[in-house]
């Protein structure tokens, strides 16, 4: 499996690195500990 966020749009700062913090730190783990090869977070 192989996660790719391409872009999102936030309404501040505040909300874009809460964001960003969330799948860092709650989303990638999930995902790699249930088999996901590789994922890829990048701003646009």
């Amino acid at each position: 499996m192989y996660s790719r966020i391409a872009k999102f749009q936030s309404t501040s700062k505040v909300n874009c690195d809460m964001i960003m913090a969330f799948f860092q730190n709650v989303m990638i783990p999930i995902n790699i500990k249930n088999s996901q090869l590789s994922c890829e977070v990048y701003r646009v």
